[in-house]
């Protein structure tokens, strides 16, 4: 529908374009009368100032002018369309004119007319004007807001066989439709196993050979490859019209957004960015795939221009017109803390706000944690002796499938279960370092049992320096001062991977965020702030293992080596020195979310930590709201925000939510107010909104690299981005199952589109013929059935005097009731 009122589709007014809007006056004056359309009038109307004001007969004058083209001596002009006049009279005087259109989508009118420059008298033709001449109406009727909101009123009124790049109704025999849908259903399978497009041909055989009809035809590896491009856009359809400034809004949304970006080099060796964006939709936040965008240069400034040309494409806005960032409701961008992405002077981000002075930047947190975790542990017992052994571990075993099998059958002689080992490196995230540590202390007999094993002098299949590196492994893991530390260690990590699993959560919020790392931070503090012997629960239930037994030391059926309370005093030694370390980094690394006046002012609509004292209440948070609505003031007037007005309902909305909501989590509570209550608080809810998606984390865009990974192999190398970007939205964002895809919908955009030929029971490969240009579905005399008596659609040009009964087809052959008829609409 956007592209109608967009991209230059022009339609001439019919019966019912022209329709009576109630007035916005009182009840007690004139009502509007009903006008008819009626032949062009070209003699020229003057305005008839007889009785003090422009007569209702003029006006009736007016209401003829259609804008179609007249003839003057010798040249043809457009006129002005002037149907869209509506009035009101007292007597035979008319006292005020407005927009018909314009009246009913005053937001559009608004946003293009801003657009375009024009500040003054904006409302003049929504709320109505006095000021009646036919030159401001021809003003009023050129003008691209006017033409924009006519475009939506036609789109929204007419019926959908009706509306220009719908006006085919292809009524084709059910059977023949069913095929298609089931092939667009095993394409989007495809797509969302992450197969290549060739198992096309290889589903199809197996359906048919479960006596499944699925016809002749688009049984191929190109056919899949356009059904999976028309199955992405029936996902991607929703959140293109949330973000498109172009797109009639529903009143009850939220156009504010913030812009996720993370890149990578592919197998491809292409420089492809991964584009996410936040949304607020129900009451509630979530995160949404954008797609890829190529980038022809890694540096800031190509980086910002790509990023603004895509994000420009994907809200519909063509090449030539202006992007305006305050009325698309981006208020945050994410990315990584590369220097090409924050640099001070020219980062991406600060390019960015330079066009947005509004715009939060934020680097992402769980990219923040695990850069925090690398400078805490640098120069550490665990960088210098724990992790080196993980990794040397690791590779012992993953190398050798002989290794692996001889540590299995040492489990199974101690009725033990072998789990897993896992690389310690090799990903981003601080859980998987836990990962590798859990593994290792479950597996930690069974290990010391094979490597004395393989290291006695008996075995002669064991190389002497793999001997050697054993017997070393050996020395280090058997001593008590390490398996202390690597107890410690453990309890470090959990702690860190509890709040590296929150940040990668899609849907963080600030209030979250804030929680989760004060509480960390307080444990912290705990941990370093304790008294004599260290006190965790991985370090506790090491002293529970071990035992001094006549001199010797037991751990886990392990004689260990070394004095278990030389232990203790190294333990309490490191716990001091690592814990204060974590917590300098940590604070260091999330400083912004308390020194930014901005962040830090969001903290006053988390109800938790309100005051109970209604007093205190009534002035709590005022100062902050003033900051916040002072900052987004921008992007709120461009929603027409009352500014005033939401300082006043802030109290109000204190007041509700005290009474109502005080035991109501944080989520719960505002959900249910944006879905209850949005009409009480029709101003102050925008901000809430903004704070909602407010950027946080890019740990999708990561699942995103993820996918691609799986998606691009060796062997398809040669995908475009546009078909890449297509695969991974459906692999990330496709319902799991096929059943829940709506199939339907995206066999009818392929089939209403008039980019190319339709020809669902033509035998024969489908090729690029299926892309081509401006035609559409109609008849075709020449073209024969074939053995099964179908029909064959071909494709010329729309001619003028074209009819909607022109596409009925029937085959009059066809008498067993397979010939029933549906209409695509």
């Amino acid at each position: 529908m956007a592209g109608l009122f967009k991209f230059g589709f022009t339609r001439q007014p019919t019966d019912g374009d022209v329709r009576d809007v109630p007035s916005t006056s009182s009840a007690t004056e004139s009502p509007v009368e009903s006008h008819a359309v009626v032949e062009p009038v070209t003699k020229k109307i003057r305005k008839d100032t007889s009785g003090g004001g422009v007569k209702v007969a003029t006006i009736k004058k007016w209401l003829l002018q259609s804008g179609d083209d007249e003839t003057d001596r010798g040249f043809r002009q457009k006129r002005a369309d002037l149907t869209w006049i509506r009035y009101e009279a007292a007597g035979n005087v008319v006292s005020k004119v407005w927009c018909h259109y314009c009246q009913r989508k005053p937001d559009i009118f608004r946003t293009f007319t801003e657009k375009a420059g024009v500040r003054h008298d904006v409302d003049a033709y929504i709320k109505g004007t006095a000021n009646i001449k036919k030159t401001n109406c021809e003003r009023h009727a050129h003008s691209t807001g006017h033409e924009n909101a006519r475009a939506a009123v036609i789109a929204e009124d007419t019926v959908p066989a009706e509306r220009p790049l719908q006006r085919l109704m292809i009524h084709m025999r059910r059977n023949v439709f069913d095929r298609m849908v089931k092939l667009f259903e095993i394409a989007y399978f495809i797509a969302k196993d992450e197969r290549p497009f060739t198992s096309m041909a290889k589903l199809v055989a197996l359906e048919k050979h479960h006596n499944v009809d699925l016809g002749e035809a688009y049984g191929n590896n190109q056919a899949c490859r356009i059904f999976t491009r028309y199955n992405a856009q029936i996902l991607r359809d929703p959140l293109q019209q949330h973000l498109s400034p172009i797109w009639p809004r529903d009143p009850a949304s939220y156009p504010y957004h913030s812009l996720f970006t993370d890149g990578t080099t592919d197998k491809s060796v292409s420089e492809r960015e991964v584009v996410y964006v936040k949304i607020f939709r129900d009451g509630e936040s979530c995160m949404k795939m954008m797609g890829l965008m190529d980038v022809e240069h890694a540096n800031a400034t190509a980086l910002k221009e790509s990023l603004v040309d895509y994000y420009q494409d994907y809200i519909g806005l063509g090449d030539g017109e202006e992007l305006d960032f305050g009325t698309t409701g981006c208020i945050g961008a994410c990315a990584e803390g590369a220097s090409v992405n924050f640099g001070i002077h020219r980062g991406m981000m600060t390019q960015l706000r330079e066009d947005m002075p509004w715009l939060i930047t934020v680097h992402c947190v769980a990219h923040r944690l695990e850069l925090a975790v690398k400078d805490a542990f640098k120069n550490s017992y665990f960088t210098e002796q724990v992790h080196p052994i993980l990794l040397k571990v690791f590779a012992f075993y993953s190398r050798s499938p002989k290794r692996y099998r001889e540590l299995r059958e040492v489990a199974a002689m101690k009725q033990v279960k072998v789990i897993s080992l896992k690389r310690a490196e090799g990903t981003r995230w601080v859980a998987h370092r836990l990962k590798a540590m859990e593994a290792f202390l479950r597996n930690y007999p069974c290990l010391i049992a094979h490597w004395e094993d393989v290291s006695n002098a008996a075995r002669k299949d064991i190389k002497e320096t793999d001997k050697a590196m054993i017997v070393g492994f050996l020395r280090r893991l058997k001593r008590v001062d390490f398996m202390a530390q690597f107890s410690l260690y453990m309890d470090l990590l959990a702690s860190l991977s509890a709040i590296s699993e929150v940040f990668q959560r899609a849907d963080i919020s600030l209030q979250q965020l804030k929680e989760t790392v004060s509480l960390h931070l307080t444990l912290l503090r705990d941990l370093r702030a304790q008294q004599g012997k260290v006190s965790s629960m991985m370090v506790d239930h090491f002293r529970k293992e071990v035992s001094d037994q006549a001199g010797t030391t037991m751990y886990r059926e392990v004689d260990m080596i070394g004095d278990l309370g030389v232990a203790e005093e190294k333990l309490e030694a490191e716990r001091e020195l690592i814990t204060s370390a974590i917590l300098e980094k940590l604070e260091e690394r999330f400083a912004d979310f308390t020194e930014n006046p901005v962040l830090s002012s969001c903290e006053v609509f988390d109800h938790t930590i309100w005051p109970v004292d209604r007093i205190k209440l009534s002035s709590y948070g005022v100062d902050e709201v003033a900051l916040l609505l002072d900052h987004f003031k921008v992007p709120l007037q461009a929603q027409h925000v009352n500014l005033i007005e939401a300082k006043r309902e802030w109290g109000q909305l204190k007041v509700h939510i005290a009474n109502h909501y005080q035991d109501v989590p944080y989520t719960a509570m505002w959900r249910s107010i944006f879905l209850r209550r949005r009409e009480a608080f029709p101003n102050i809810l925008h901000l809430v909104a903004i704070m909602m998606v407010l950027p946080i984390s890019n740990a999708q865009s990561e699942r995103a690299f993820s996918a691609m990974g799986r998606v691009l192999t060796d062997w398809r190398r040669s995908l475009k981005t546009d078909i890449l970007s297509d695969l991974l939205l459906i692999s990330m964002e496709g319902p799991q199952e096929v059943a829940d895809f709506d199939a339907k919908a995206a066999a009818t955009k392929w089939l209403l589109d008039v980019s190319g030929k339709r020809r669902p029971n033509r035998k024969g490969q489908a090729s690029e013929e299926c892309e081509g240009d401006a035609a559409v579905l109609v008849p075709n005399d020449d073209a024969g059935q074939d053995e099964l008596g179908e029909i064959t659609l071909d494709s010329v040009e729309l001619g003028e005097d074209w009819e909607e009964g022109d596409l009925q087809l029937v085959d009059s052959e066809n008498d067993e009731g397979e010939g029933e008829m549906i209409t695509i609409e």
